[in-house]
C-alpha cells in the first residue's frame, strides 16, 4: 500500500514534463524544448530529497498505522530522447528502517518510463483561464504504449508559461470498461513561495484520480527553480463509499542543482546546495 504512493508521486513528477518529440515542435528544436523540462534542463549530477508520510486510518477514521518513506532521485543521463534517474529510498515501518536496492528509472520526454512507445499529434488550441489570466495553449494528444496496457492523455500546453501543462486528462487502459482516470489543472500561477529558506514563486496542481477502487484527491506545489518541479504534496484516498482510508504528505527536505556541461575540462559547472535548516 505504501510503495504505490510512491509510485503515484512519480507519476505526478512526469506530469510537468514538457512534451517533446525528436523533430520539431513550436518552430523550436528539441534542445530548446529539453531546456524547460524539470530534470532535463538541469546537468547529472543534480538531486533532490522526499519525505514522504503515509497514515492509514481505520474504519472509524483513526490513523491505524504511519509509514516514512525518504526518496532521493539523481539525475544521471541526459540526451535528445530523454533522461534517466537512480532513485534510492529508506523506509520506517512499524519502528524498522528499511533500505532498498537503487533503481534507475529511465524517462522519455513524453512521459514514456523504460522503453515505452510514446506519440503526439496536436489536435488543435485553446485558452486556460486561471484565476481571470487567459493563457493560449496548444491541444495535444499524448499515447504512450505500454507492456500490456495503453495511456491515452489530452492536454493543453503552454511553451512559454510554468508548469507548461495547465491540464492534462488521462485514461488507463485506453478503451477499457473499467478505466483509471486522472485530471490534473493548475489552479493557481506565480504564487509566492519560502522554500528552504528563500524566497521563490511556486504554482498549484489539483489532481484527481478515479478508479473503480474509490478516488485520490492531490493538491500539489510545483517550482520551476528545482529538479522535477514538485515541491510538496498533499493527498487524501477515499474508497467507492467515500470513506478516507489513507492521507500522505511529501515535502521536499534538500536539492542541489548542477548547470553547466562539468564534464568537459575547459568548463566548471555551477553547483547550488539547498536545504532544510538543522535546528540547533
Amino acid at each position: 500500500m505504501h510503495g504505490s504512493l510512491i509510485h503515484r508521486s512519480l507519476l505526478y513528477l512526469s506530469w510537468c514534463l514538457v512534451p517533446l518529440l525528436t523533430g520539431t515542435i513550436y518552430g523550436q528544436k528539441p534542445i530548446a524544448l529539453r531546456q524547460t523540462n524539470s530534470w532535463a534542463k538541469f546537468s547529472p549530477g543534480t538531486r533532490k530529497r522526499v519525505r514522504i508520510v503515509v497514515q492509514k486510518l481505520d474504519t472509524k477514521g483513526n490513523i491505524e498505522s504511519t509509514a516514512t518513506r525518504e526518496t532521493q532521485s539523481f539525475l544521471e543521463q541526459v540526451n535528445e530522447k530523454g533522461y534517466s534517474l537512480r532513485i534510492e529510498t529508506t523506509s520506517d515501518v512499524a519502528g524498522k528502517r528499511i533500505t532498498t536496492d537503487p533503481q534507475i528509472v529511465r524517462r522519455g520526454y513524453l512521459g514514456e518510463i523504460n522503453g515505452e512507445l510514446g506519440k503526439i499529434r496536436t489536435t488543435g488550441e485553446t485558452n486556460v483561464v486561471i484565476n481571470g489570466l487567459s493563457v493560449p495553449c496548444q491541444v495535444q494528444q499524448i499515447t504512450i504504449q505500454g507492456t500490456g496496457t495503453t495511456r491515452v492523455s489530452t492536454i493543453h500546453y503552454s511553451p512559454t508559461r510554468f508548469p507548461h501543462i495547465l491540464h492534462r486528462v488521462m485514461k488507463s487502459p485506453a478503451g477499457a470498461a473499467a478505466t483509471t482516470m486522472i485530471q490534473a489543472d493548475a489552479i493557481a500561477l506565480d504564487m509566492p513561495l519560502h522554500l528552504l529558506g528563500a524566497d521563490k514563486i511556486g504554482s498549484h496542481i489539483l489532481t484527481t484520480r478515479r478508479s473503480p477502487l474509490g478516488t485520490i484527491s492531490t493538491l500539489e506545489v510545483h517550482c520551476s527553480d528545482v529538479p522535477g518541479s514538485l515541491v510538496s504534496l498533499t493527498s487524501t484516498t477515499r474508497d467507492k463509499a467515500g470513506k478516507v482510508t489513507e492521507r500522505s504528505q511529501l515535502d521536499l527536505i534538500s536539492y542541489r542543482v548542477v548547470i553547466g556541461e562539468g564534464r568537459q575540462p575547459t568548463t566548471r559547472p555551477r553547483l547550488r546546495l539547498f536545504q532544510r535548516a538543522t535546528p540547533r
